[in-house]
């Protein structure tokens, strides 16, 4: 009886693990090249490709504004979104997108304009 339970108690650790593991792995930090959409911005700016990386612990994104990768920028993660500030053109460019089906959606914002964007894993 004793070996039973303790048999039990061991499947049901295991199980809760896996599905942790399985929940992680599906709703992870964003990795790889990214593609993103931002139709009310300046022409220039409108669609371009974003680099997303993980090192010992840390995310780092860089956009590849017109075929030139930018300057790397520290993801912040707080209740799920995701936060990072960029230079562009001379302006401080502050983002906040969330998970959104397979991708990412959100805002970026500068000074007093605010532009909504879209941001989808590129497929390989």
């Amino acid at each position: 009886m004793k070996r039973r339970l303790i048999t039990n108690l061991l499947l049901t650790t295991m199980l809760l693990l896996i599905s942790a593991m399985g929940y992680a792995q599906k709703n992870g930090e964003p990795k790889g090249t990214w593609t993103y959409e931002c139709p009310d911005a300046p022409s220039e700016h409108q669609t371009g490709k974003l680099e997303f990386k993980s090192d010992n612990g840390k995310l780092t994104m860089a956009m590849i504004i017109n075929g030139t990768p930018g300057t790397a920028a520290t993801v912040t993660k707080k209740d799920g979104a995701y936060s990072w500030t960029l230079s562009i053109d001379g302006y401080e460019v502050l983002f906040n997108v969330t998970p959104d089906g397979d991708g990412l959606k959100g805002t970026a914002t500068a000074d007093q304009w605010e532009f909504p964007i879209t941001m989808k894993p590129l497929k390989k």
